[in-house]
């Protein structure tokens, strides 16, 4: 990490000028390097505004919280850097980033594997280190199983909503239920049921997932 040097009360007054120099060249030129590391500094353009933030980790939520003030800062959590908030002086931590998780198009495992390859998965991290993930699978097959390349401690729910086209059944109503979860790795088995309450294969659907990671 950098270290920049710097003597303070200088200059000092009851001293020679000439002796209190190479001290205020040391300082001044310290000032400079202190504000470039995360600033545009003196003699660029777009001088004083931020080029990045980077947060030191903590051990754990920062000394000193005041009340009318926001704390933002980083601590290792589950063996990387993650970004936390706490409001005023209430000492609660909210995680706002989350481990492991890059917001980006996913492709899960079927089982059977007949879902359609082309079906976007889509996977992103919400505060509190939950998971949001939403997909689409054209043609399900009666008991379909969605498997992700992750963990996921909890899922606390799962939607499921039917799309009406092809190649669903025609004519044909449904509903979903949701067999079964699972952790290690994340996914879940739901069966399509036509309006007899016969399992019925083809129906394509949209699914959202929340969960805990």
């Amino acid at each position: 990490m950098p270290l920049f040097n710097y003597t303070r009360d200088r200059p000092n007054p009851p001293n020679n000028p000439s002796s209190d120099v190479p001290s205020m060249k040391i300082n001044n030129n310290s000032i400079d390097d202190l504000i470039d590391v995360d600033h545009f500094s003196f003699n660029e353009a777009n001088g004083g505004l931020h080029r990045q933030m980077q947060i030191v980790n903590q051990a754990a939520i920062p000394v000193g919280l005041i009340a009318g003030e926001g704390t933002l800062y980083t601590k290792a959590a589950s063996g990387a850097s993650q970004l936390f908030y706490s409001r005023d002086a209430s000492g609660i931590e909210i995680q706002m980033t989350s481990t492991g998780i890059t917001p980006q198009s996913i492709t899960p495992t079927y089982t059977p594997a007949n879902a359609n390859p082309g079906t976007l998965t889509y996977v992103t991290f919400l505060p509190g280190n939950t998971v949001l993930i939403t997909g689409t699978i054209v043609g399900a097959s009666g008991t379909q199983q969605v498997t992700f390349g992750f963990n996921i401690t909890a899922i606390i729910s799962i939607n499921i909503t039917r799309l009406n086209t092809a190649p669903n059944p025609t004519n044909e109503g449904s509903f979903h239920e949701v067999l079964s979860l699972a952790s290690t790795p994340g996914g879940f088995t739901f069966k399509n049921y036509n309006k007899g309450a016969g399992i019925q294969s083809g129906f394509s659907v949209m699914w959202q997932l929340f969960g805990v990671l």
